[in-house]
């Protein structure tokens, strides 16, 4: 049955991003595209109103949707889009291209080993644990969107993505496939890129070569199956710079609403999303600079209703996230202190470079200029790659073809007066500098968008004895790439094998446990079990695949308070450390704490009646 639903609630969904998108003059590519972004915020904007306002339920869910679709359906019927979308039949260029419908083919097998892979592992990265999933954990059995009591790290981001991760596992009924929710975000990022690849001149099959060389990049296919932000929030930005861009070169307001939905989108993905958002808004500003010229029409008249539009989507989609931090802790981007010219706006725990930056950086790089810091991170080429590498992440094609590739393109639009390839790559190029630690690839996977581009229009543009040892290089390159991130650093043909010989119920975290040894006991106790517990890197794991155990945290001031706070939630099993005041309270009451198991520092006791 959920299944059905998990597939009814989907269907939905896109035939309504279906019915609001079509008749709107728009080529296939940008029509899928801007499915994808309308069915993103369709989702996002029910979860909020379902976990804000009503209740998150499958019911209420459906309900929500049928009403968005009979509204995209009636719409659709009072006004037609005007406008014929223009037939597109593939060209010449795939005649003779080889190594692009190679390159698909690539990109095809990736897709389903990361299928496969999603579907046989469950969810093992280290922040999914800690803080994604545990946000989710904590909505989904309340009903609500709820502030986490679980860590801090679950309250503070904003957490649009969340928001579709919660989506998979509530209408699964589980997180089966919760780790492959950042895979269509992949593919979309990669339709981004072709989009942005045609509109720059190119053929279909080198456009289609960029888009590919985008999606088999190593830090975005290991971290397609994890429940991170990275690859969502990089992909969503490039669906709204590309609608952002057309709408420079022919601003119709289908590409202005598109934009600004997924601007809006990306502002309650991400805390550091503030100058991504900035880059979409100057080029609509710039595309109505550029209609007035063409129209006469006054420029703050034109303006004037795009801002608003912009502004619009930005409060519907991202301002939810900031207005509760500031609600719940009077800081809109708290932990994080936020200051104007030296001076505090909002007082926090720290900067951002202190709480998480700093702390990040391998000792390789400390000390070392920005521009040093940079080549010693892409100079880290080699397998396995791994979801959340601090070096590396690229693959050797970026460093030895993408980014020469990047500058030499970069330099001809420049010498050539080529303004569209220069307005496509000045603000990528500007806004990866503008980007703290960059030099973490996780958080910069938008610039490789700019490095397959350049690459394919040189290609493109060479004679062909030039031309085609370029390509086997890339292809070469790709190929080490490929198999460096195969395994994703853990998913050994080993492990693979023993997985494969366990029925689906058992193929648990517990079973791969690359970390959180400390909790294993939890695939040990009933489902349905009431835990409490005082400290966990990975609270998440307590709730089980089914979020089927009730999970309590424990802050006691005193022995007695500490037995009181058990006794209300009626707790079964109790979880903390040697090291800490509530293990020798728990040693005080031994007839009522039962040791159950021990890892290190860790001991879970049985809380006896």
């Amino acid at each position: 049955m959920s299944w059905l639903v998990f597939a009814g609630g989907n269907l939905i969904v896109l035939l309504t991003a279906y019915f609001l998108t079509r008749r709107r003059g728009l080529a296939p590519a940008e029509k899928f595209l801007a499915i994808f972004a309308v069915a993103t915020g369709q989702i996002v904007f029910t979860m909020l109103l379902a976990g804000t306002v009503l209740r998150l339920t499958i019911t209420t869910l459906l309900v929500l949707n049928l009403i968005l679709l009979a509204a995209a359906i009636l719409l659709g019927h009072l006004f037609p889009g005007p406008n014929r979308a223009p037939v597109t039949r593939p060209d010449v260029s795939w005649r003779h291209n080889f190594w692009a419908r190679l390159l698909l083919f690539l990109a095809l097998l990736e897709t389903a080993w990361l299928i496969f892979l999603g579907y046989l592992f469950p969810p093992y990265a280290w922040d999914s644990l800690y803080y994604h999933l545990t946000a989710v954990a904590t909505w989904l059995q309340s009903g609500r969107i709820v502030l986490s009591p679980y860590t801090l790290w679950a309250n503070v981001y904003p957490m649009n993505t969340e928001l579709i991760f919660a989506w998979n596992m509530l209408f699964s009924g589980s997180d089966l496939l919760v780790d492959l929710t950042q895979l269509p975000f992949a593919l979309a990022g990669g339709l981004a890129v072709y989009a942005l690849g045609r509109e720059t001149g190119l053929q279909q099959a080198n456009s289609a070569v960029a888009a590919c060389l985008f999606f088999l990049t190593p830090i975005v296919l290991v971290q397609s199956k994890t429940c991170y932000v990275d690859v969502a929030f990089a992909a969503m930005f490039l669906a709204a710079f590309y609608f952002a861009y057309r709408y420079y070169h022919c601003p119709r307001r289908v590409y202005l609403l598109l934009a600004a939905l997924a601007s809006g989108l990306i502002f309650g993905m991400k805390a550091s999303a503030a100058p991504y958002v900035a880059t979409v808004f100057l080029l609509i500003i710039a595309g109505n600079w550029m209609a007035r010229r063409a129209t006469n029409h006054p420029f703050r008249q034109s303006l004037l209703p795009s801002l608003v539009i912009l502004s619009g989507a930005l409060l519907l989609w991202g301002s939810f996230w900031y207005l509760r931090n500031w609600l719940a802790y009077g800081n809109p981007l708290f932990p994080f202190t936020f200051k104007v010219l030296g001076y505090t706006l909002w007082s926090g725990q720290g900067s951002v470079a202190d709480l998480v930056m700093v702390k990040n950086m391998p000792p390789e790089l400390a000390g070392l200029p920005a521009w040093q810091q940079l080549l010693r991170s892409w100079q880290e080429t080699s397998g396995p790659y791994t979801f959340d590498q601090r070096l590396g992440g690229f693959g050797p094609q970026w460093l030895y073809l993408e980014l020469p590739a990047l500058a030499v393109t970069f330099i001809l639009a420049l010498a050539r007066g080529h303004r569209r390839l220069l307005l496509l790559l000045l603000p990528l190029v500007l806004l990866f500098w503008l980007q703290p630690s960059n030099w973490w690839t996780r958080y910069t996977i938008f610039i490789v968008a700019a490095g397959t581009l350049s690459l394919a229009y040189l290609e493109e543009r060479l004679p062909g004895f030039w031309a085609r040892p370029l390509r086997a290089a890339t292809l070469a390159l790709v190929i080490i790439s490929l198999a460096g991130s195969l395994t994703h650093g853990y998913f050994t043909p080993q492990v693979i094998g023993r997985f494969l010989a366990l029925p689906p119920e058992q193929r648990t975290f517990f079973q791969l446990t690359p970390w959180g040894d400390e909790l294993a006991w939890v695939a040990r106790v009933p489902p349905g079990s009431r835990i409490a517990f005082t400290e966990t890197a990975f609270p998440y794991l307590l709730f089980g695949p089914r979020l089927e155990n009730r999970v309590y945290r424990v802050i006691a001031t005193s022995e007695e308070d500490m037995l009181r706070q058990l006794r209300e939630n009626n707790s079964q099993y109790f979880l903390t450390t040697t090291t800490s005041a509530y293990y020798h309270w728990a040693q005080r009451n031994s007839q009522i704490f039962q040791p159950f198991f021990s890892y290190g520092d860790y001991v879970a006791f049985k809380v006896l009646k």
